[in-house]
């Protein structure tokens, strides 16, 4: 069977979401910690969040990455005579 000729991103889709798990618990546990009163908690929850903001960076590159390495239609160009100048 051939094999395509581009890769999907299930297995960074896969991993991403995994990531987000453990965010979210760094997150959650980040709040609960900085309302019971620990600096450290606080750290946790920024943490995450910079996390966070880093994965959908991630996600948002290799998503890009992998569709403008699909192979390109095979289509006429358009016939534009506007832009005279």
């Amino acid at each position: 069977m051939a094999e395509p000729a581009h890769r999907p991103l299930a297995r960074t889709q896969r991993l991403a979401g995994w990531a987000y798990f453990g965010l979210e618990a760094m997150i959650f546990g980040g709040l609960l910690a900085a309302f019971a009163g620990w600096r450290t908690g606080a750290l946790i929850l920024l943490a995450g969040l910079g996390g966070t903001f880093g994965i959908h960076l991630t996600v948002g590159i290799a998503g890009y990455r992998e569709s403008m390495r699909r192979p390109w239609p095979a289509v006429r160009a358009l016939d534009d005579d506007d832009d005279d100048w």
